[in-house]
């Protein structure tokens, strides 16, 4: 574990450090905290402070909770009398939301690194940051995008413009999604016989990564209606918690959740379908969606990459849980 954080550290902060040298008042802490941490001390952005490195972690102990990681923290704080950092191997993204929620100090080496007490928070995807990191994809953009990674045949070169007309995109359409990729660094243009194709910089879990900051929940609003539309089952899935549930252990939610596009929305209420803007007795729900919910041709459910978008801010632990089990199934 030593040498992971070494690198990292060395790699985001330029920082060359040796060796993690035990701290030296280490051997005198309480035994429940030197079984639970190896405690090394280093000198960071001049302040001397201590990493706090779980010495057994396996997938079948249970995780960590909040309230036992802050006891044991502020315990080895309170006697080392330096800022502590937790190093965990991995933590899931609802555990990294609790931990900075908290201001608790962390390094998960090759993927976030967060130190309040020292003004840092850098996640691996910002290294390579640009002047347009807040930006985000167009909705064009964003299904071209996951057509290309939800395609396992491919390499790492595809044509925008046979995905683009599949999804029913104007050339003008797909020349701006393309630009926004160029832009983005998440590809260059290259020309192939006489055809513009896309060559992507990285791979395509690098691709999922590096592309995070810039895509945006496909859902552009969620109503209700009692009706049943006249929509072939072929231009709906279920999305939501819904989807989530068909695909991990979740419970199925009460009402079902499906997704519609935005043309197909307008064409039920042109038809004297009644939109809810709350849940009411009776009526089903239905995410109306920026881009096509049925990229995936053979699914009952909205692709994963989209479904993770669309929940990854949900608060409910459990959802999270499944969430990242979700994420590690991505197969690129």
């Amino acid at each position: 574990m030593e040498q992971p954080i070494q690198s990292y550290l060395h790699d985001v902060l330029g920082l060359r450090i040796p060796k993690l040298a035990m701290s030296n008042r280490a051997a005198s802490l309480p035994y429940f905290l030197q079984d639970a941490f190896s405690f090394r001390q280093i000198r960071l952005a001049e302040y001397d402070v201590t990493l706090a490195i779980p010495k057994a972690e396996s997938k079948n102990e249970p995780q960590f909770t909040l309230k036992t990681i802050r006891t044991q923290l502020d315990a080895a704080s309170k006697f080392l009398e330096t800022p502590i950092i937790f190093c965990p191997k991995s933590l899931a993204s609802y555990e990294r939301r609790n931990l900075i929620e908290q201001k608790i100090s962390f390094i998960v080496p090759g993927k976030q690194m967060y130190l309040p007490e020292l003004g840092i928070d850098l996640r691996e995807s910002f290294r390579n940051a640009n002047p347009i990191k807040t930006e985000q994809c167009s909705p064009a953009t964003q299904a071209l995008l996951f057509c290309y990674l939800l395609n396992h045949n491919t390499t790492n070169q595809w044509h925008p413009g046979e995905i683009g007309a599949n999804l029913g995109y104007t050339p003008m359409t797909i020349s701006r999604a393309v630009r926004e990729l160029e832009i983005f660094g998440l590809a260059e243009s290259v020309t192939v016989g006489r055809a513009k194709w896309l060559q992507m910089t990285k791979t395509k879990s690098e691709t999922w990564n590096d592309a995070q900051r810039f895509l945006r929940s496909p859902i552009k609003r969620v109503v209700w209606c009692k009706e049943n539309l006249s929509i072939k089952q072929s231009e709906i899935r279920f999305a939501g918690l819904s989807a989530l549930a068909k695909l991990s252990m979740l419970t199925e939610p009460s009402t079902p959740c499906k997704a519609i596009t935005l043309g197909r929305w307008n064409a039920a209420l042109e038809n004297g379908v009644k939109e809810y803007p709350q849940p009411v007795t009776g009526a089903k729900e239905w995410q109306v969606w920026t881009y096509s919910p049925t990229m995936i041709t053979k699914s009952k459910t909205v692709d994963p990459l989209s479904l993770w978008l669309s929940l990854k801010d949900e608060s409910n632990e459990r959802v999270q849980i499944a969430l990242d089990k979700l994420q590690d199934s991505f197969i690129w």
